[in-house]
């Protein structure tokens, strides 16, 4: 993942107050333990010691957790908002190249994946290390015997847990590979299931589902063995520590003070190991994580950044466009006007580039040649939001509902005005109603650029005319994808498209 330079900065910061926190964690036990140690009794000696301890324990930990965690959302939000605008900003082309699925991957759990690296698996790493390193020393400060022990008892720990890591390599590399199987069906499964249930064959989808579930399910459960292994490590190795303590601490009379002091410390690291356990378990799904991510960043932004804006659209200009799918070209020295006032219909067989000219007025779509112009100003030069803020986009579902209830709320004081006009009860409206309120929605909107994709095709006669009479004596471009021509004879132009163009 590519940081930015702020980022990096808060990073280091915070890897350098970890580091601070840490110290203190170790200093301070020793340093309390020798002001206590003044007092005569063992007793009272060790309970200050154990209440001091806790409290500074809490309070160290409470403020190591917010760091972290404030930190980690920063990275892991600002991360996402960058991954999901090189996928918004992409071209239809570079985006194509992208497997859906492992996008989606990459955007929740990738991304996820290589933060934890970052914050909590190198973390962990830093305070272990400072850890380990304090606790040895002080052991060896008390008892050479105890030094040694922990020095010895620590490496073949770590040992151990690399050994470990290592045989379950393959086993991650299954999991992911099945992780990543499961999403890629499961994502074809609900892009395809409607088509296959028209052709009566969606139980051949719900069995590839069911597959590659059994097959994930599967392939996960060695890998909690291998938790439970390190688990079970780190588990016998702070025992034996203890134990060593303790007998040590008998034979060579160290101070009861002392010893808890020890155990205090192992109970230190207790926390950054099995983190350090945990996460030692994504490292080798880490690669791919970074691999998925890579591709994604890589990807070019051809999303324009024009600061003009463009205000009510009078006019829209398209001279010598193309464009292409890949090989596949849609337009070719391609050239169209519209202006205020009109209403245009738009014709032409399935795939013939009805769907591909909106986007590409939309700025949804970037053209490879040619120019278009919106009241004059060139596409490049345009501020997208404000021509997004011009443009309202209406389609056969009901696209607009949310907006279309609220509407339908404003019509109750004029509701029998209404009726008498259009013959219809806002309160008990049919599909082709609801349609014609979503028309007369738009008409009433700000926006000058109306675009009605099939929009008409279930509203009757009668309120097909009422929208038609209501679209002349409107200053907006209005933009009429259909097939029916009873429609497009109303249009004060008729723009087809044929597989010329293609």
């Amino acid at each position: 993942m590519i940081l930015k330079n702020t980022q990096k900065v808060k990073l280091g910061i915070h890897f350098l107050i970890i580091i601070i926190i840490s110290v203190l964690q170790i200093v301070y036990p020793m340093i309390i333990s020798r002001a206590i140690g003044k007092i005569d009794s063992t007793i009272m000696t060790v309970l200050l010691l154990a209440g001091l301890l806790m409290i500074m324990k809490f309070v160290f930990s409470l403020l190591d957790s917010w760091l972290t965690n404030t930190l980690y959302w920063h990275v892991l939000n600002e991360g996402r908002m960058r991954l999901v605008e090189k996928l918004v900003g992409s071209s239809y082309v570079d985006f194509q190249k992208l497997d859906a699925a492992k996008s989606i991957m990459a955007v929740e759990n990738d991304l996820e994946t290589i933060t934890n690296f970052m914050l909590i698996y190198l973390t962990s790493l830093i305070k272990d290390v400072l850890f380990i390193a304090g606790v040895i020393l002080v052991g060896f400060m008390v008892n050479l015997s105890i030094g040694l022990s922990l020095l010895g008892i620590m490496f073949v720990m770590f040992i151990v847990f690399w050994k470990i890591n290592q045989q379950a390599r393959p086993l991650y590399v299954t999991v992911k590979k099945a992780g990543d199987q499961f999403l890629t069906i499961l994502f074809d499964t609900n892009t395809l299931m409607s088509e296959m249930k028209y052709l009566h064959q969606e139980n051949f989808l719900k069995h590839r589902l069911r597959k590659a579930i059994q097959y994930l399910f599967e392939s996960q459960i060695p890998t909690n063995y291998v938790s439970y292994r390190l688990w079970i490590t780190s588990l016998v190795s702070f025992g034996t520590i203890r134990i060593v303590i303790l007998i040590v601490g008998l034979v060579y009379s160290v101070p009861l003070s002392a010893i808890y002091l020890f155990i205090y410390y192992l109970d230190l690291l207790n926390d950054p190991i099995e983190e350090f356990r945990i996460n030692i378990e994504e490292l080798p799904s880490l690669e791919a994580s970074r691999k998925r991510i890579r591709e994604i960043e890589n990807v070019p932004i051809r999303r324009f950044t024009g600061e003009t804006s463009v205000g009510s659209l009078q006019t829209i200009k398209i001279s010598d466009l193309d464009f292409s799918y890949g090989e596949n070209t849609v337009f070719s020295k391609y050239s169209l006007t519209l202006e205020h006032g009109k209403t245009y219909g738009l014709n032409g067989k399935s795939g013939v580039g009805k769907s591909t000219l909106i986007n590409l007025i939309s700025q949804l779509l970037i053209p490879d040649h040619g120019t278009i112009l919106y009241n004059n100003i060139p596409y490049e030069n345009v501020n997208h939001q404000s021509l997004l803020r011009e443009i309202v986009y209406i389609d056969q579902e009901e696209s607009m509902r949310e907006n279309l209830d609220r509407f339908i709320e404003q019509l109750e004081a004029e509701q029998d005005m209404f009726s008498r006009m259009y013959g219809i009860d806002i309160h008990n409206l049919s599909h082709g109603q609801k349609a014609f309120m979503q028309v007369l929605y738009a008409l009433q909107s700000s926006s000058s650029l109306l675009i009605f994709d099939e929009t008409f095709a279930q509203i009757d006669g009668k309120l097909i005319t009422c929208a038609f009479d209501q679209f002349h004596a409107a200053d907006k471009i209005i933009f009429i994808i259909s097939h029916d021509e009873n429609i497009l004879k109303q249009c004060d132009e008729t723009i087809e498209l044929r597989r010329k163009e293609l």
